[in-house]
């Protein structure tokens, strides 16, 4: 059986010879999705989440258009821009089935997809925030979504696949799936200074919102997203605005806009088989993360969703990092 099984196709005696294989592993996949040419909405490309979706939002040519973009590994360009990146957003699924939203940090290199389908993170003892729930999750369950993201240059590039080996200097993980994402609504940053550090105070956690995290959450311009559906697997996710694009509503609900993107509806398909989310919130000025999970209602048609916070997490990161200020997105919407 291969370590993990893509949604679009499944791992058989089609596998392309010529790959090698991992010592200990399955045998390696070789699959592009051809572009041009007509498909269905049905096609297994798409999991039922987002088809379903898709049928709301999206017309069959523009729903089909996207398919090209899936990879079953990291393969030319995209294993130069991971070996070049400092930090990586991570998708993990908690013991009671909640994704959770982490930010991981270390000096460019740690992260090595010299193999198209295994990815590797070096990452030390000292470099794990043991309070961040990632390395707990890792226990219970293996499904992992990454998120290479550069402010910078606006780029971005989403990994999806399985824990294949954790040891006390290494994340490994075996690629599922892999693929580009539009540059809107990433506000421009750049670090200018970097360095590790010890948590200079205790993680801080609760249930309910206080002001100062509802006035943090308000003030926000960007933010990551996990979801997830076990049939398919964990993704992580950006989403980003003016500040003010997220609402705090009401005790601990927030309400997120869904602005134009990808078409790909990656996240919203997997919130409309598994109603539940972890959102990260950075802290750009002060190298803190606010990490939530919590119950995610759908409102398609009015083109917005709702989190409900289950529990939350606010906490300083191991890694300092201090950056320029930022350049908003062109295509930030206006905040209502």
């Amino acid at each position: 059986m291969s370590i993990c099984k893509p949604r679009w196709f499944t791992c058989s005696s089609t596998t392309n010879p010529s790959l090698p294989r991992r010592a200990g592993g399955a045998s390696l996949c070789y699959l592009y999705k051809k572009a041009g040419g007509d498909r269905a909405m049905g096609d297994t490309t798409f999991h039922p989440g987002e088809q379903a979706v898709r049928a709301q939002k999206l017309s069959d040519r523009a729903a089909t258009r996207h398919g090209a973009t899936l990879q079953d590994g990291i393969y030319g360009q995209a294993q130069a821009y991971v070996g070049h990146m400092f930090m990586v957003l991570v998708g993990s699924v908690d013991s009671d089935g909640y994704p959770w939203a982490s930010l991981l940090v270390g000096p460019p290199g740690f992260a090595d997809a010299g193999h198209p389908q295994y990815l590797n993170l070096t990452l030390p003892q000292a470099q794990r925030d043991p309070a961040d729930p990632l390395w707990q999750n890792l226990s219970h369950n293996p499904r992992l979504g990454l998120l290479f993201i550069d402010l910078n240059s606006r780029q971005r590039l989403r990994v999806n696949g399985r824990l294949n080996s954790l040891t006390r200097g290494d994340l490994e993980l075996f690629v599922c799936e892999a693929y580009g994402n539009c540059p809107k609504y990433i506000q421009q940053r750049r670090v200018v200074h970097a360095s590790l550090a010890e948590p200079d105070e205790s993680p801080q956690r609760g249930k309910g919102l206080n002001d100062e995290l509802r006035a943090f959450i308000h003030g926000c311009d960007t933010l990551f997203v996990a979801s997830d559906w076990p049939e398919s697997g964990c993704d992580v996710s950006h989403r980003g605005g003016a500040p003010g694009f997220v609402r705090v509503e009401q005790g601990n609900r927030l309400r997120i806009p869904d602005y134009p993107g990808n078409n790909l509806f990656n996240t919203l398909g997997n919130f409309m088989l598994n109603p539940k989310g972890g959102i990260c919130i950075p802290d750009f000025s002060h190298s803190r993360l606010l990490q939530l999970t919590g119950d995610v209602t759908l409102n398609l048609d009015q083109n917005f969703w709702e989190f409900e916070v289950r529990e939350w997490l606010w906490r300083t990161l191991p890694a300092r990092l201090s950056w320029s200020e930022p350049q908003a997105s062109p295509f930030n919407r206006a905040v209502e």
